[in-house]
């Protein structure tokens, strides 16, 4: 829409009449209507949570590290181990994020949940991590390996 065709818009909602819309009311810049899931919002989800990820196995890394001879808590076993299973999730997530908002039939609200369920796999890595990788610290639950090394 050009300036004035905006000037016509406003002076016919200023005066109780409305004017037909040709175009899509979200390329109206007059409405409040923010699309949440844009391309640029879910690469920066995708992103940070490559970036937990890499950090909570690194982070795990120096865990093994320092404490060296020392058995590790399941959960830090297990993302030593499987560490490359976490970095599947955010091209997967992506993926099928970028598959469900090209589809004109899902609704809005469907397509933001969707983004939002990639939030909370966000927050989930973050206390994952978190946990795997402060447990050792806070709690002591390391012990002697068993042949006394």
């Amino acid at each position: 829409m050009g300036w004035i065709a905006h000037a016509r818009r406003r002076a016919s909602l200023a005066m109780g009449t409305t004017m037909p819309i040709s175009r899509d009311i979200r390329s109206d810049p007059l409405s409040n209507h923010h699309p949440v899931f844009a391309v640029k919002n879910a690469i920066y989800v995708a992103v940070m949570q490559i970036w937990v990820i890499v950090m909570g196995v690194l982070f795990g890394a120096l865990d093994v590290k320092i404490l060296n001879g020392l058995l590790m808590p399941p959960a830090l076993g297990f993302l030593m181990n499987y560490f490359i299973l976490f970095l599947a999730v955010p091209p997967t997530w992506i993926t099928l994020a970028m598959l469900i908002r090209q589809r004109p039939n899902l609704s809005d609200e469907i397509k933001n949940l969707f983004f939002w369920c990639g939030v909370l796999v966000l927050v989930a890595l973050v206390l994952f991590m978190g946990y795997t990788d402060l447990t050792p610290w806070l709690h002591g639950m390391w012990t002697m390996a068993e042949n006394g090394e």
